[in-house]
């Protein structure tokens, strides 16, 4: 073997090496991409959770100043169905006329019209009054008084998880891509960030549908597994276009829209 040969197979081997790395390179930014995209999606729900959390302390602070103090809505489960929502708002007021008809205004937002109970007095200062919700809606509050003179708080949303089910949200989702850029798989954890109240804001079912570049769509019902539901899809010689996802509670209530590659449009359901 001469020199010439010597550095031709010195040649391929480089060029063999230089392609088996381009090629755990290429493993390697799939996977660090899919760890991003993952890590994007547990910061934005971290930092949707933080933006509600300072918002709830932020009242909490205002509320020390307020006219009324201690608010407190519980939700009435006895009462309650899977059609009408019972809540008694419980409060504090500061100070209070004597003979002053105390009153709960109440609408779904977007209304102009307003409905008004009587609170009753609890004791003292305390005041309560029971309110009647659709989870079909989301509502808004104030709490009145009229005596000598005519007091009203500023208006409120009614917190949605008393009256509608806690959303099932992704926890987490994973992809991978071969070399052409091919998506080898796809997969997605569900959970409720909380446990529901009642148990008709459970799921009922769980539908990921995977819609395929010139391939039938594909109909995966997904089970759950203490509390989280999971789903994986490996389309194989198949083009992974979009998934959409479709969650109907047991009251009958449903979240859908597309997961990936945007999940905006299901968030979009998630918070009307």
């Amino acid at each position: 073997m001469n020199k010439r040969d010597y550095a031709i197979y010195a040649i391929l081997a480089i060029a063999v090496v230089s392609i088996i790395v381009n090629f755990n390179m290429l493993d390697k930014m799939e996977e660090l991409k899919s760890q991003q995209e993952q890590t994007r999606s547990q910061v934005d729900r971290q930092l949707r959770y933080e933006i509600d959390h300072l918002s709830q302390q932020i009242q909490e602070i205002n509320e020390k100043n307020e006219w009324v103090s201690d608010r407190e809505f519980k939700a009435v489960e006895e009462r309650s169905t899977p059609e009408e929502i019972h809540l008694d708002l419980e409060w504090t007021f500061r100070e209070v006329e004597s003979d002053a008809s105390i009153t709960v205004a109440y609408r779904e937002e977007g209304a102009t019209e307003w409905e008004e109970v009587e609170a009753n007095n609890a004791s003292g200062s305390a005041y309560l009054a029971s309110l009647v919700l659709s989870p079909m809606h989301t509502y808004e509050y104030k709490i009145m008084s009229e005596g000598d003179t005519i007091q009203s708080t500023e208006t409120r949303r009614i917190p949605q998880e008393l009256y509608q089910p806690i959303p099932l949200v992704t926890r987490g989702t994973g992809s991978g891509q071969d070399a052409n850029g091919n998506m080898t798989h796809y997969s997605a954890e569900l959970k409720q960030i909380e446990q529901p109240i009642f148990s008709f804001f459970n799921p009922k079912t769980v539908t990921a549908f995977v819609h395929y570049e010139e391939h039938p769509t594909e109909e995966i019902n997904v089970g759950a597994d203490q509390g989280i539901w999971k789903f994986r899809v490996e389309p194989e010689d198949k083009t992974i276009t979009s998934i959409d996802l479709r969650v109907e509670y047991e009251n009958g209530t449903i979240h859908e829209g597309e997961i990936y590659p945007d999940e905006q449009e299901y968030m979009e359901s998630v918070h009307k």
